[in-house]
């Protein structure tokens, strides 16, 4: 019970009790702020200081590591590149000579040349000389046309005796002596040696070789046949076309490859013995690969780069299948790759510290910027002591933010507590009086019970039997009624309670209606809530048909296993039974002859008690308009 606000009474002063709270809720809050005791300006300046950090560092390392995988990436677009223009600049020594032969090959003049028969040794220079230019015009164009220079020989096979006019030179003779970049000799100083015969074995594939006595040089040779010559020579072998390549010329394509100080570039056959290369770091250059770098030979994607560590350096190597008969080796230190990130990173600490200097004070105007009316705000609200301070802010703010929200709040607040105290007051001498119209109520159900009982005993005595049936179940319904409405009832008393009602309307009705009653025994200790059946039967003697027949209402029960259907059943009335489902869900109107608790609230304190599966519903069967009432036995 609310009482009256004592005097001196102050909605910001606490009693006793409360003032025990306040004081072990302030010494919790004193023990919090031993580990937090900065303002509200000062964390908002290290959030915001500390989150550009985080940011800054994190942009950092990302801007770092992005940066150097695109160099990576890019060192190795630009690395392969240059690789594949030095290998097709060394293949096109290869393409020269397959032309050459080819072009000699299908040669008929060539052919009739080295046939002919000469009838005087004078004519036989000319054919000697003949041959030779012959040969000059499908080279000529080959040491033009390559971007390495090359010494090209054609040694013509000593079987013809055309080519007997011929000189006939070593390699040695006919690279280093002879100064011509397209020379025919016939082949009897070279016969027997092992790479000529190489060369006719080979057939149509070239061959590489490094003469002992040309260690500077290496050599490419191709068998070529002619098809015209099958009269002299039963193999069609017209000789053999050699290339000598300078070793030096090859590492200068090699060298032209290179995209750092450090890149070394090898050109090895498969017995690892090194064409050229461009080794920076070499004194000299060795015959075979070193050993270090056998690990570029364990590479297994072509033109793919891997990770390599060689005499303890990270590098990137990379090996490239050059013609199926040689491989082109690289690598280069990943150190020189990121290099340009020191530059980088010293330009980024610049960076850093400059924008971290005006990052303080940004921070620092904007942290007390933001907590300035905050900070006002709590300053005002310290010191609200008595219903007199109690007053509303001023809002002098431009933006609808949170603390304008703050701000309005407050002042709500502040108005709202005015309104409660002022209802606490109206409600406390309400509440007085209320108890006072209490005290007077409380006589009047027993005045009422009192004069009930001397009516009935004057009806006794006056012999009238149905004023004496219709009080007592009058006083009966009362004592029902009057019960915590809220409270459940065995269906047993709600069937007692029934029959006292039915009393009362037999006697208003005078017989018109018969009420019949079949609930089993054992439902009648179950629960529901009180007067659920009553407003069923009233609904039925309100709308019943009028007529002369006797209408039957019947009250039935079926026990369903967890649940029970309760059914009143009339046989005097045809009505629309959906408009009545719709008007239960309030989805339809009905006009009522009755002011009772009404079906629609039946239906509802079902649902509520049982839940929103159980509830009323109407049908129409066999015997007339049946009201099916579903409850819970639980």
């Amino acid at each position: 019970m609310i009482q009256r606000l004592p005097p001196g009474w102050n909605l910001m002063r606490p009693d006793h009790k409360h003032q025990t709270l306040k004081g072990k809720t302030g010494n919790r809050l004193k023990k919090d702020r031993r580990f937090f005791t900065l303002t509200l300006r000062s964390r908002l300046f290290l959030a915001i200081t500390f989150s550009y950090m985080f940011l800054m560092l994190f942009f950092v390392y990302y801007a770092s590591h992005h940066v150097s995988n695109i160099l990576i990436r890019s060192f190795e677009d630009k690395q392969q590149s240059r690789l594949e223009q030095s290998i097709n600049a060394f293949e096109q020594v290869i393409k020269e000579l397959d032309r050459v032969t080819l072009y000699l090959s299908g040669d008929r003049n060539l052919a009739n040349l080295l046939i002919s028969e000469p009838q005087e040794r004078f004519e036989s220079l000319q054919l000697a000389r003949r041959i030779s230019e012959s040969v000059s015009n499908h080279t000529s164009y080959t040491s033009l046309s390559s971007h390495v220079p090359f010494v090209t020989v054609f040694y013509l096979d000593e079987l013809y005796e055309n080519a007997a006019p011929l000189s006939s030179f070593s390699l040695l003779v006919s690279v280093e002596r002879v100064h011509s970049d397209t020379q025919v000799y016939n082949s009897s100083a070279v016969r027997d040696h092992y790479w000529y015969q190489t060369a006719l074995k080979a057939r149509v594939q070239v061959r590489h070789f490094i003469d002992p006595e040309l260690p500077d040089y290496v050599m490419f040779t191709k068998l070529v046949k002619n098809a015209d010559l099958g009269a002299v020579s039963e193999d069609n072998v017209a000789g053999v076309v050699v290339f000598a390549v300078h070793k030096s010329e090859i590492a200068k394509i090699l060298a032209m490859a290179g995209t750092t100080h450090h890149t070394n570039i090898m050109l090895i056959d498969h017995a690892e013995q090194l064409l050229a290369a461009h080794l920076p770091d070499a004194e000299t250059i060795p015959e075979q690969l070193p050993r270090s770098y056998k690990s570029l030979r364990a590479i297994h994607e072509n033109g793919v780069f891997t990770n390599l560590n060689i005499d303890g350096i990270d590098c990137l190597g990379v090996k490239y299948n050059v013609m199926n008969q040689w491989e082109l080796l690289a690598s280069v230190r990943i150190s020189e790759i990121t290099q340009q990130l020191h530059n980088l990173t010293i330009w980024l600490s610049v960076v850093v510290a400059v924008s971290l200097l005006l990052v303080f004070l940004i921070a620092a105007f904007l942290a007390s910027y933001f907590s300035r009316p905050i900070q006002h705000l709590s300053q005002v609200m310290q010191q609200l002591n008595n219903e007199e301070e109690m007053k509303t802010l001023p809002i002098n703010m431009r933006s609808r933010d949170e603390v304008y929200n703050l701000y309005t709040s407050y002042n709500a607040m502040i108005n709202r507590i005015h309104q409660l105290m002022a209802d606490v007051k109206d409600r406390a001498e309400q509440q007085k009086m209320a108890e006072f119209r209490a005290l007077q109520a409380q006589i009047n159900p027993h005045f009422l019970y009192n004069t009930l009982d001397t009516i009935n005993w004057i009806a006794r005595d006056a012999g009238q039997k149905e004023i004496t049936t219709m009080v007592t179940a009058m006083v009966a319904i009362m004592r029902y009624s009057l019960r915590d409405p809220e409270s459940l009832v065995t269906l047993e008393d709600e069937i007692q309670y029934l029959r006292e009602y039915w009393q009362i309307q037999q006697i208003r009705y005078q017989d018109q209606f018969v009420l019949s009653i079949q609930v089993p025994e054992q439902l009648r200790s179950y629960l529901l809530p009180k007067m659920s059946l009553q407003p069923l039967i009233e609904n039925a003697l309100n709308y019943a048909d009028s007529n002369d027949e006797k209408i039957t209402i019947d009250v039935m029960a079926e026990d369903l296993g967890d649940d029970i259907l309760l059914t009143v059943t009339d046989s005097g009335r045809s009505v629309d039974v959906d408009k009545i489902n719709r008007y239960l869900h309030y989805e339809e109107t009905i006009k009522s002859k009755s002011t009772g608790l009404g079906i629609r609230n039946v239906n509802e304190r079902i649902k509520m008690t049982f839940g929103p599966q159980y509830g009323l519903s109407y049908q129409l069967g066999k015997l007339g308009l049946q009201a099916r009432l579903l409850i819970g036995k639980s």
